[in-house]
């Protein structure tokens, strides 16, 4: 990746630690997820390395959905950050743009009870499947978790880890 814009993530990153006790990290089957409210994007590294389905999902994600379909994400190796601050060097790690899950969405609307913009919403989120679909790209876990909202309303992407070609893939 861009050496520069990697050098620009790292300053933000070494400001500070993420600690586990205040929620920085989240731990999933395929991915810990840094995070830091400081950060507009948040630090996926995959569980298993390089040669994992997840990280194969991303590839394929990012090479077809690069175009406002899914979070700008990228890839970095040996990246150093401090968790528990203590200094780390993540092997693989992606940098994703920070994007609200359209499950935590659904849920404040359906709080407010704003039954328009959760029909609109829902319709987003069709239109994006429809279009990933097009494209060839079967997301084979489509849970309202995996995909985001943007500050702007649009609905995308943010966690391609099972997306194949082909859907029969186990």
């Amino acid at each position: 990746s861009n050496p520069e814009l990697r050098s620009q993530y790292e300053v933000f990153l070494n400001r500070g630690s993420f600690i586990s006790e205040r929620g920085d990290m989240l731990k999933g089957h395929e991915a810990v997820v840094y995070r830091r409210k400081d950060l507009d994007f948040v630090v996926k590294e995959p569980v298993g390395g390089a040669g994992t389905a997840a990280v194969s999902g991303y590839r394929l994600a990012m090479k077809s959905l690069d175009d406002g379909l899914m979070a700008k994400t990228f890839f970095v190796e040996d990246l150093p950050i401090n968790v528990s601050f203590k200094r780390r060097i993540l092997k693989l790690a992606l940098i994703q743009e920070r994007i609200k899950p359209l499950e935590q969405e659904f849920i404040r609307l359906v709080g407010e009870k704003n039954i328009d913009l959760i029909i609109d919403l829902l319709k987003r989120k069709v239109s994006l499947d429809r279009e990933i679909l097009k494209r060839g790209i079967f997301i084979q876990d489509p849970n309202l978790k995996n995909h985001g909202v943007r500050a702007n309303g649009e609905v995308v992407l943010i966690d391609p880890g099972r997306a194949v070609e082909d859907p029969s893939c186990d």
